[in-house]
C-alpha cells in the first residue's frame, strides 16, 4: 500500500464518519424539534386547563358569602315562623272565645227554655 492509497483510504473513512455524524446531527435536530413540539403541546394543554379552572373558580360561591346568605335565610325563616306561631296562638284564643261564647249561649238558652215553659 502506498502513501497515496493510505491517505485516500483515510480520507474516505473521514468522509464516511463525517457523513454519519451529519446524519446523527440531523436526527438529533429532528428529535429535538419533536420533543419541543410535544412540550409546547403539553404547555398549551396546561394553560387551557388553568384558564378553565380560573373560569370555574369565578363561578363558585365564596364560603363566607354562602354563610352570610344562609344565616340571612335562617333569620328570615325564624321571623316567619314566629309570625305563624303568633297567628296560630291568636286563632287558638279566638277558638276558645267562640267555644266559651257558644257554651254561655247554650246555658242561657237552656235556662230560658226551662223557665219559660215552666
Amino acid at each position: 500500500m502506498s502513501d497515496g492509497d493510505f491517505t485516500e483510504r483515510r480520507k474516505e473513512c473521514a468522509e464516511t464518519r463525517l457523513a454519519r455524524l451529519e446524519e446523527r446531527l440531523v436526527a438529533s435536530d429532528r428529535a429535538l424539534e419533536l420533543a419541543k413540539g410535544e412540550v409546547d403541546r403539553r404547555l398549551n394543554t396546561m394553560n387551557e386547563m388553568r384558564e378553565q379552572i380560573n373560569q370555574e373558580r369565578g363561578s363558585y360561591v365564596v364560603r363566607i358569602e354562602y354563610e352570610e346568605k344562609h344565616k340571612a335565610l335562617l333569620d328570615k325563616i325564624d321571623q316567619r315562623s314566629e309570625v305563624v306561631d303568633n297567628k296560630l296562638n291568636d286563632l287558638k284564643n279566638f277558638q276558645y272565645l267562640i267555644i266559651g261564647g257558644v257554651t254561655v249561649m247554650q246555658v242561657v238558652i237552656g235556662l230560658l227554655l226551662h223557665y219559660w215553659h215552666g
